[in-house]
């Protein structure tokens, strides 16, 4: 199994969302058929139509490369909470019995309901080039629309340097095994269209012969205050953890995730990490406390 495949697997296993409310699903559609204005009749409306229609299915979860680019005008009025860490605010988790969100308007029916497979097509790969920190890309196209564009690292500096997205370590916490930059783009003929909706920026370490995924996402057009979630099988042993650097994380474990390479259940434990427009989670693969504790003293986030 290739590092590319693994993240993807992954991606899919851990189902992030975002989940607007109907008005923000009019809006959206609104937003679309505004964009088509100037073409032609039976073009922009045939493309329109089609996306309307997915649009209108939104609250019924989908493969995770499409959320992100259905779901990226979100709006105020979703509400938000948190607590003062340091000099930033950490939105506050709210745990759910098949997993946790921050922000929005979520319930555990939209987090419990089964994902819809769409189709993905190999657009080909290349090696980077002497200027280039990854040594790998891959394109993917899912859903004939969403071109995903897949770079990796060898390491998390690089990949951080490369992104843009912030190093949130103050010194590394074990071994990177799979580096992996998503840029998510929409496309029309063939074409990308417009900016990027979606980035996202993957990464797994090895600590202590235990898995350590951590997950950093920006949508550019979402506002600070939409709603994320990660989708788990059962939650439990909801507790809070201060760091050495003063930030008040909430840990909850999935009693019921697939572990060992989907080889077995077991326990993994997550930690909402969105503040600010970053979004994203950490997740512990069977791990003690007091090693989880290590690597969150470790965590420094930015305002």
């Amino acid at each position: 199994m290739t590092d590319k495949e693994l993240d993807i697997m992954l991606k899919k296993s851990l189902q992030t969302s975002y989940l607007p409310n109907d008005d923000v699903n009019i809006s959206l559609m609104d937003k679309i058929r505004s964009l088509d204005e100037g073409k032609g009749k039976s073009d922009s409306e045939g493309r329109s139509n089609e996306i309307v229609s997915v649009i209108r299915n939104a609250r019924k979860p989908i493969s995770w490369i499409v959320k992100a680019a259905i779901f990226f005008l979100v709006f105020s009025a979703l509400g938000t909470g948190g607590v003062l860490a340091a000099n930033y605010l950490l939105k506050q988790s709210e745990v759910y019995e098949h997993g946790v969100s921050v922000g929005g308007n979520v319930n555990d029916e939209d987090l419990a309901e089964p994902w819809e497979d769409v189709p993905e097509e190999s657009l080909g790969t290349e090696e980077g080039k002497g200027g280039d920190l990854w040594y790998s890309k891959e394109v993917i196209l899912t859903d004939g629309t969403y071109q995903n564009s897949l770079y990796s690292y060898r390491t998390y500096e690089e990949g951080t340097k490369d992104s843009g997205f912030p190093n949130i370590f103050s010194e590394p916490i074990g071994t990177p095994q799979s580096i992996t930059y998503v840029v998510t783009e929409v496309t029309s003929d063939g074409k990308v269209a417009g900016e990027a909706i979606d980035k996202t920026l993957d990464s797994i370490f090895d600590y202590k012969g235990h898995r350590v995924y951590l997950s950093q996402d920006v949508m550019p057009g979402a506002s600070a205050d939409s709603g994320y979630s990660v989708c788990m099988n059962k939650t439990a042993n909801t507790r809070s953890y201060t760091s050495s650097q003063g930030i008040v994380f909430t840990l909850v474990d999935d009693i019921e995730a697939d572990v060992d390479n989907w080889t077995r259940k077991g326990t993994r434990t997550y930690v909402m990490l969105s503040y600010g427009n970053y979004r994203g989670f950490i997740y512990f693969e069977e791990m003690d406390d007091n090693d989880i504790h290590d690597i969150l003293d470790k965590i420094v986030l930015g305002e």
